[in-house]
């Protein structure tokens, strides 16, 4: 998010590395005509001014081609592989990031011509973007720390307030955890939609990736927990059992208040930006603290093809998003949306003090709560394969629930049956 132009050629360069510097240090009227490509997960680039800003600053155009998330690898490798029609930016997203870092088409962007600079960048942010042999090979402009989005209403008619750090003691360790949700359960209400909700929590917590380096199978204890934690939501009737982004499911969060059922829901930044603000109903019936220990959900990390021919204007969008502290900033201040970049963070934290821009939370400072929990975050456990096995453990997680597997010994014992069945050349 902080690098400068480069107005120097390093010797030695290839004759290409020469032409991107010499592009990179030309003015924004030397991408006048060109079109960059950029292969998304979403289109918010284009609906938070992200492209309006850019195209406006370079006279560049974007042709921004968006792909839902769990079709995005089927579409980029086969174009990575034959070398047609491949953008100029493809990203990948935190539950397959690494498995885009490393398939070997992605520009060192710690090198020239970029020199990416990300000493202000939170540790995770910049630790998922580099390739197994430790390459810097993508960047993201945001930040996804997660929390415990709770019901004002419920919280002041249940526990006799609604401070979040007042809440955020009684959520505090997952004993914690439990005991509150037995009180609402006893006064009417459940404590989340759906117990296997907090596997995103437990999912990013895991200190151990799901393969080492040899290829061997290893099951971090931390998803023991996580199914003895939602096993105990679910029999102590914790739980509303809605299927997760079901209409019921977000139904949920927009009752309105005096009507709601549902204390709480577990959400990443995006959540309070793209989902909750939409909640019209509840708009101001929410605070958020912390759950017990850090935790993200996604994020997009953004490649720049190596065989690009666009590799200057496509570095010029990355810097701008990344490097650029002034429109780091501009694009926070209009968004909200919480940036990597830890001293613009901090620089713009006092802006929130009013709460966010949609007043989602009720006046609570939304970027101060994220300051505090983005540090914690670590992202040590993570793996190419997190978004396949992931979701084989949230399936074997629904047989536990539903009694269909008898002991949570026994759960482990399925996941790893079921992790052999889609990955055979794995030593187990």
């Amino acid at each position: 998010m902080k690098n400068r132009l480069l107005t120097k050629a390093i010797t030695g360069l290839s004759a290409l590395g020469l032409l991107l510097v010499a592009s990179c240090s030309q003015g924004p009227e030397s991408f006048k005509g060109k079109t960059l490509t950029i292969l998304s997960m979403s289109d918010e680039f284009k609906t938070n001014k992200v492209v309006e800003d850019f195209e406006a600053a370079t006279g560049a155009k974007v042709d921004l081609q968006v792909v839902p998330n769990e079709q995005y690898l089927n579409k980029l490798k086969p174009l990575l592989k034959t070398g047609h029609n491949v953008p100029d930016i493809f990203v990948g997203e935190a539950g397959f990031v690494k498995q885009v870092v490393n398939l070997g088409m992605s520009e060192d962007l710690s090198k020239a011509p970029y020199n990416a600079d990300t000493k202000d960048q939170y540790a995770y942010a910049d630790q998922m973007g580099r390739d197994n042999e430790g390459v810097l090979r993508a960047l993201t402009w945001q930040t996804t720390p997660g929390g415990l989005f709770y019901r004002r209403s419920i919280a002041n008619a249940v526990f006799g307030t609604d401070d979040p750090d007042k809440i955020g003691a009684k959520f505090a360790t997952w004993d914690d955890f439990l005991a509150s949700g037995k009180v609402l359960a006893s006064k009417g209400y459940f404590l989340l939609p759906n117990a296997g909700d907090l596997g995103n929590v437990f999912f990013a917590q895991k200190k151990v990736p799901y393969f080492d380096k040899t290829n061997h199978w290893q099951l971090d204890p931390i998803i023991k927990t996580f199914f003895d934690v939602a096993k105990k939501v679910r029999d102590g009737g914790m739980d509303a059992k809605l299927g997760a982004w079901s209409a019921p499911w977000m139904d949920g969060m927009n009752t309105k208040p005096g009507s709601a059922k549902i204390f709480s829901y577990l959400w990443p930044t995006w959540g309070l930006f793209f989902v909750m603000n939409g909640q019209k109903n509840s708009i101001g019936d929410w605070h958020v603290t912390e759950t017990p220990g850090g935790w993200y959900w996604g994020g997009t990390w953004m490649n720049i093809y190596k065989k690009s021919p666009n590799k200057a204007l496509a570095w010029a969008f990355i810097k701008m998003m990344t490097q650029d502290k002034d429109y780091i900033k501009k694009y926070a201040l209009r968004t909200g949306d919480f940036n990597s970049d830890k001293v613009v963070d901090q620089e713009i934290v006092g802006n929130f003090d009013k709460g966010d821009p949609a007043g989602v939370l009720g006046g609570q400072n939304h970027y101060a709560f994220f300051l505090k929990s983005a540090d914690k975050i670590d992202a040590s456990g993570v793996s190419a394969d997190d978004t396949v096995i992931n979701g084989l453990v949230s399936n074997v997680l629904g047989d536990y629930l539903d009694g269909k597997i008898p002991s949570v010994d026994a759960a482990m014992a399925e996941i790893t049956n079921r992790v052999k069945q889609q990955f055979p050349q794995a030593t187990y």
